[in-house]
């Protein structure tokens, strides 16, 4: 694959329609699955990140760990392939095997017996990363417990009752202009100003669907412009968005999320400070 400076081969790019939306990198059983992430992914991010735009989400396996995320989710938010056991169930209770082959000792009596197992921590894992992509308060009470830096993040109540300062910023709406009640680039260009301005200083949080005045505004009026017109599409479009506003490299140092609050949904954006000078281009560039 041919970037604007760089060359580099991914092992499986899966197209759908002309379109890659899903980049996968396999390392030897030897090595751990996250060598995948920090050699490969991070790479082709920096070198390639015009094939990362409509990506759609991103598979690390070393053969027998697999883990899969999104295009600029942190390691950390990688959660676990589900793997099936095959030798488990290409057998029946009489143990005859699919493939037809010898059967194995059959279960006592002739009936099936149900062995209790325990639970398959991947499921939960899965379950419980879900919670804290979408749960800002969960996830920083998880962050705390762990001692990660994220123990310190805000949440959201906390951040509208301490209102907009020099790291907190609300905005109603990421498209949707609600005063001309249209579509309106302007409001794309002052999210982009925002997170490039957190980027520049210390850093910061971005709400989008909350008002200047605290008062909880939502998304559907940004829903209703995207595709598709739920949480993802717009965490995917904010991220193509600030991917070709400011590159590749600094939206490293975001995280979007979706969080329900008070019956709405609307996106927290946490900002970390970048190690250099960012430029935001808006739609004049």
């Amino acid at each position: 694959m041919a970037g604007e400076l760089h060359r580099r081969r991914a092992d499986v790019v899966l197209f759908v329609n002309g379109i890659p939306l899903v980049f996968a990198e396999f390392k030897e059983p030897n090595r751990p699955a996250k060598a995948a992430f920090d050699e490969n992914l991070t790479d082709c991010r920096d070198t390639i990140p015009q094939l990362f735009t409509p990506n759609g989400f991103v598979l690390l396996s070393n053969g027998s760990e697999a883990k899969v995320g999104s295009t600029y989710s942190p390691w950390e938010l990688f959660g676990d392939w589900k793997v099936f056991d095959h030798v488990a169930t290409v057998y029946g209770d009489d143990g005859t095997s699919v493939y037809g082959g010898a059967a194995i000792e059959p279960a006592t009596g002739g009936a099936g017996v149900a062995v209790m197992t325990p639970p398959d921590l991947s499921t939960v894992t899965d379950d419980v990363i879900e919670r804290i992509r979408r749960d800002a308060d969960l996830a920083a009470r998880v962050a705390d417990e762990f001692g990660l830096p994220g123990g310190t993040l805000r949440t959201v109540q906390e951040l509208i009752d301490n209102d907009e300062d020099f790291a907190v910023e609300f905005k109603s709406t990421a498209r949707w202009d609600l005063r001309e009640n249209r579509k309106n680039k302007a409001m794309e260009d002052a999210v982009v100003k925002t997170v490039a301005g957190f980027l520049n200083t210390e850093g910061g949080t971005l709400l989008i669907g909350v008002g200047p005045d605290r008062s909880l505004v939502g998304l559907d009026h940004d829903y209703a412009v995207v595709t598709p017109g739920n949480g993802d599409g717009f965490v995917n479009w904010l991220t193509g968005r600030l991917v070709h506003a400011v590159g590749s490299v600094p939206v490293t140092r975001t995280r979007a999320r979706i969080v329900v609050h008070g019956a709405k949904e609307i996106c927290r954006v946490d900002v970390a400070a970048s190690g250099g000078p960012v430029r935001g281009k808006d739609q004049q560039g």
